[in-house]
């Protein structure tokens, strides 16, 4: 297939009915190629200015308590929502935003562009960092919560040590939150993603007393005055590990050794030229009492998605074939957990052939091209169009499931069971992070998974370096596994039983 053709044609049927703007082909579908250009195309041709919508992901992060569930709830809502602070998301929640953007074209021609943004509460406690950043991509938009109340309290703290002459330790007051709170977030998302955009949201900002702008001023500037240090130190560590290894690449003989070197310098290279554009200099204040302050939020937010190019144009038989997923996915009332497994975790042909059921005119072949695309942009999960062929056949059709199951094996607490656990395997864990395989079939996902679901699952996990077989080299059903995540010493662990279970709370992810 001539893909250059295939576009050509497209654009000058475009240019022939005087379209606003020529279609840009997504790098999802151009790296796919020909068959997928060629549907997509069609797909847009055949859909109307008002079937065509702009999908974008929005990414919540930040510390627990950041306020990061009431803020979404009130800008998707339009209304104050004040989250308990006992009330935490455990894995993700999902919420959808709708706008209209009004456009004009160089001819004077009013126009119509169509948003939908989908928000991803993800947990704040540090257990769950390593699952969620699975799922981050290039087309998310992170809004980075930092708790303002609370770095108002610290600066406080901070002038205290300054009023008895101890300026380390006022500064160390100041750096041990921005870094804990901000910093951190920052650097795990760049360093996966460096051309990740960030909007800064400083929540709880009725909380810093009276002279509340003057003072949300001065802790701005206090707040992106150590960013900038942490920054500058980062680049520093950066510029030194290129120029180590510039030497090294030099003096090495091995072209292999040669190659990895070069590469490790040209992704550091990146990171530096992109480190300006990505890290934050300003923030958003928030007061989700306030509807002004609600409605402000929320215009930033929209701008943002407009103004960044990075949404993805979803035509109309695409949004078919997402609506049916959603309605696939939809929580049964009274649904057991085995019952809700098998509803999410589904064989490609008996989900090809339900959604060719569902939607008119879908052919198989667009069938399996409109998931490869979903599957790309993280609506679904088909790692077997990816090469990677431990689930076989099989599309996840819910993240968050999927997240549930990683979380329950990299942040397991034993005072999360409801029965005693042998002391032994407890042990293990909590030490040496090995999850024995009897643990892992005492977990409520787990346990109900078939044989070969259970090998599947773990050849998952090893291929994400989740988790390894412990004492043997071939992942089999009953491995025993290491879990690197739980070498870390945990400080504040959070009490799990507290929380609502992640299968109580997918309800309709739609």
């Amino acid at each position: 297939m001539d893909i250059v053709a295939v576009c050509v044609k497209h654009w000058a049927d475009e240019q022939q009915h005087r379209k606003r703007a020529l279609t840009e082909i997504p790098f999802e579908i151009l790296i796919r190629g020909g068959e997928t250009i060629e549907t997509y195309l069609k797909e847009v041709r055949e859909s109307s200015e008002e079937d065509l919508v702009l999908r974008r992901k929005v990414c919540i992060v930040g510390s627990s308590r950041a306020g990061k569930t009431s803020l979404v709830k009130s800008i998707t809502s339009m209304s104050s929502t004040l989250v308990a602070d006992d009330d935490h998301t455990i894995s993700v929640d999902l919420f959808h935003l709708s706008f209209t953007e009004e456009i004009e074209d160089k001819d004077s021609r009013a126009g119509k562009k169509y948003h939908d943004v989908s928000f991803w509460d993800f947990a704040g406690q540090d257990e769950y960092h390593v699952a969620h950043s699975l799922f981050f991509s290039r087309r998310m938009l992170y809004l980075l919560c930092v708790d303002v109340t609370a770095f108002n309290n610290e600066v406080e703290k901070s002038r205290s040590h300054k009023d008895q002459d101890n300026e380390d330790a006022a500064e160390a007051v100041i750096d041990a939150f921005v870094r804990e709170r901000v910093w951190r977030w920052f650097r795990m998302i760049f360093t996966r993603q460096p051309d990740a955009e960030f909007v800064l949201i400083a929540t709880e900002a009725d909380g810093v007393g009276n002279n509340g702008e003057e003072r949300l001023q001065e802790l701005a500037v206090e707040l992106f005055g150590v960013l900038d240090d942490f920054k500058s130190s980062f680049m520093d560590e950066m510029e030194k590990e290129i120029e180590i290894l510039r030497k090294r690449t030099s003096s090495e003989t091995d072209a292999e050794t040669q190659q990895v070197s070069k590469s490790r310098i040209s992704e550091l290279e990146k990171l530096l030229m992109q480190l300006d554009e990505s890290l934050p200099s300003s923030w958003t204040p928030l007061n989700v009492c306030d509807q002004e302050s609600i409605q402000h939020a929320r215009t930033v937010i929209e701008r943002v998605v407009v103004d960044s190019g990075r949404s993805f144009l979803m035509p109309k038989k695409y949004s078919r074939v997402l609506e049916a997923i959603q309605e696939l996915r939809k929580e049964k009332p009274n649904q057991t957990t085995k019952k809700r497994i098998k509803q999410i975790i589904v064989q490609l042909p008996t989900l090809r052939k339900q959604l060719m059921q569902s939607v008119d005119e879908l052919a198989e072949k667009e069938c399996d091209t409109i998931l490869e695309t979903l599957h790309d942009l993280g609506d679904v999960l088909w790692y077997a169009r990816d090469g990677l062929n431990v689930l076989g056949e099989t599309v996840i059709l819910s993240a968050t499931l999927l997240i549930e199951f990683i979380r329950q094996i990299i942040c397991h607490n034993p005072s999360e069971s409801g029965k005693s656990m042998d002391n032994q395997l407890v042990e293990e864990l909590q030490q040496h992070g090995k999850v024995a395989h009897r643990l892992v079939e005492s977990f409520s996902l787990w346990k109900r998974l078939t044989p070969k679901q259970m090998l599947q699952f773990k050849l998952l996990l090893q291929h994400f370096r989740l988790a390894f077989p412990a004492g043997a080299t071939d992942m089999t059903a009953e491995s025993d596994l290491i879990v690197p995540a739980y070498w870390h010493v945990r400080q504040n662990q959070v009490d799990l039983e507290a929380l609502e279970a992640l299968s109580d709370k997918i309800t309709q992810e739609s």
